[in-house]
């Protein structure tokens, strides 16, 4: 489980989970949940206007399929575009 804040001053939180059950190897986890934070970074780099709301949130993934980024990418985007259009 690794928590990661973007910056000093933001109240925008968040962490990523990859389990070792979904990805057995571990260089293949580490791989994942450094996809996942770059994802979350490039979605939040297109919309900082989040960086100044109150948001904690944690992703767990829990897919067994291995995606490119691109893939993941796209997913988390889907994800974080439902998640914080319906707080609006």
């Amino acid at each position: 489980m690794v928590l990661h804040q973007q910056h000093v001053y933001s109240s925008l939180h968040y962490g990523v989970s990859v389990p070792k059950k979904r990805v057995p190897l571990a260089v293949d986890r580490n791989r994942m949940k450094r996809q996942l934070r770059e994802a979350i970074r490039l979605y939040i780099k297109q919309k900082p206007e989040l960086l100044s709301l109150p948001i904690a949130f944690f992703l767990l993934y829990v897919s067994t399929e291995g995606l490119s980024f691109d893939e993941l990418q796209m997913r988390v985007n889907q994800l974080l575009d439902s998640l914080f259009e319906a707080n609006e």
